[in-house]
């Protein structure tokens, strides 16, 4: 039961930083565009120290996941509904999506993704190593047999 109160008491916090982050970058009305090269590397540089801001495990793989799943900060699901990793709306579990939109998740900044996606960590794949988390990815994230594989060779 304690368990229970200390995942309920992450979950909030993340969510508060998460928003505080987002009312602190609407105030600065700061677009970032990924047109560029260096637009996109800057970019990532943004979506992993966030997902290091809010202790994310295996960051890295996370990384790689957001870069993978929004085919490098340029699909439709990313670029209009601001999803980083291609989650679908949660249905047992808190989430920051607002919506729905292509059958996808859809949020108010990819921020807010980013936090949606540390609560699916936390409530489905919290404590696992790097390679536990792999296959768990490979069973339940993808549909794609060799998830995992193409995960590992995306270049970070």
């Amino acid at each position: 039961m304690k368990t229970h109160y200390i995942i309920i008491i992450i979950l909030l916090f993340l969510v508060v930083i998460s928003v505080i982050s987002v009312i602190d970058n609407k105030e600065k009305k700061e677009v970032q565009s990924v047109e560029s090269v260096a637009d996109t590397l800057s970019f990532q540089d943004s979506v992993y120290n966030y997902i290091l801001s809010l202790n994310i495990q295996h960051a890295e793989i996370v990384l790689k996941q957001a870069i993978l799943e929004s085919g490098h900060f340029s699909s439709k699901i990313f670029k209009e509904n601001n999803n980083l990793f291609g989650m679908k709306v949660a249905r047992q579990r808190p989430t920051t999506a607002t919506g729905e939109q292509y059958k996808h998740a859809k949020y108010d900044s990819w921020q807010m993704s980013v936090v949606d996606y540390a609560l699916w960590q936390t409530k489905y794949c919290h404590n696992l190593t790097e390679n536990e988390y792999l296959e768990y990815l490979q069973r339940v994230y993808s549909t794609n047999k060799n998830y995992t594989a193409t995960l590992l060779k995306v270049k970070i």
